[in-house]
């Protein structure tokens, strides 16, 4: 939706078609947790280890990029949906993982651009009642959090009303791509929905997460897995509003959000993580 959306704001007389398999705001970005995180989930030493440190700042930069792009273009539209920044913490389980992850990620991600700092001591860290060794937090300043949904509803309705020339069909399942263009600009690209509908097209983008041609399957690359995620409703000031995360694996995560309830004394506390295979039987709860 965004990415039909910077299509159309840039040129309003290109005709933007938007295909989604399911309804809109029915897929996984409805059921994320809404972390705008500029910290990455497998630390940027892993990175610079892996890619070298010049990908470690790239991966650094387009992180930091797509959450400014997002405030300007939320600021942009008044679209109200929660956009907030605040601080992210990253927190060390057990004593040996100061020395395996927070001291590495600290220098990692400082050489990467983040606005990192080291809290070693307790009295340095946020109000957070939870049982985890109170020393060698990281603290990442202008982390962001919103509501998706109000997003892409806000989102999809200045796309119909401000644009006449999107069209958006919901339900509607691609069983097959064609991309057969050349440099010179000719060749065809289109879509075959399973009702046996054509869409053609000078450019397509899929903005499936992984891509559902077959050029490079990517699936076959990966593992499947199922996460979860609770909310519980708290007094305002028992958590400091800021998000976080810790170094177990697979990590978990929590961020506070209002109840939506006028004069609430209270807000929500959303807690994700522990992650499991699909397929697999679980050994623990």
């Amino acid at each position: 939706i965004t990415t039909a959306y910077c299509i159309a704001e840039h040129d309003p007389s290109k005709k933007v078609i938007l295909v989604d398999d399911g309804e809109i705001c029915s897929g996984e970005t409805g059921r994320t947790t809404a972390h705008l995180q500029i910290e990455y989930d497998d630390h940027y030493f892993a990175i610079a280890h892996m890619f070298g440190d010049e990908i470690a700042r790239l991966v650094c930069q387009s992180n930091q990029q797509a959450v400014d792009f997002m405030e300007n273009l939320i600021k942009k539209e008044k679209i109200d949906c929660e956009f907030e920044r605040l601080p992210g913490y990253l927190i060390p389980v057990k004593e040996s993982h100061i020395k395996d992850v927070i001291d590495k990620e600290f220098k990692a991600s400082s050489k990467a651009g983040m606005n990192v700092e080291l809290l070693e001591t307790d009295d340095k860290l946020p109000k957070y009642p939870v049982d985890y060794p109170r020393s060698h937090w990281l603290r990442f300043v202008n982390q962001g959090q919103f509501h998706p949904l109000k997003y892409l509803y806000a989102l999809t309705q200045i796309l119909t009303k401000k644009y006449p020339n999107v069209e958006i069909f919901t339900n509607t399942h691609v069983l097959d791509i064609q991309d057969d263009n050349k440099e010179d600009g000719t060749g065809e690209v289109y879509v075959i929905t399973s009702d046996n509908k054509r869409i053609d097209c000078k450019k397509m983008v899929l903005a499936t997460y992984v891509p559902i041609n077959d050029r490079v399957t990517m699936y076959t690359k990966m593992a499947e897995y199922r996460t979860y995620a609770m909310a519980f409703e708290i007094d305002k000031g028992v958590v400091e509003r800021a998000l976080y995360w810790d170094t177990e694996e697979p990590y978990n995560y929590h961020r506070l959000t209002s109840d939506d309830k006028p004069n609430s004394s209270k807000e929500l506390l959303i807690v994700g993580g522990k992650d499991n295979l699909v397929g697999h039987e679980l050994t623990s709860y």
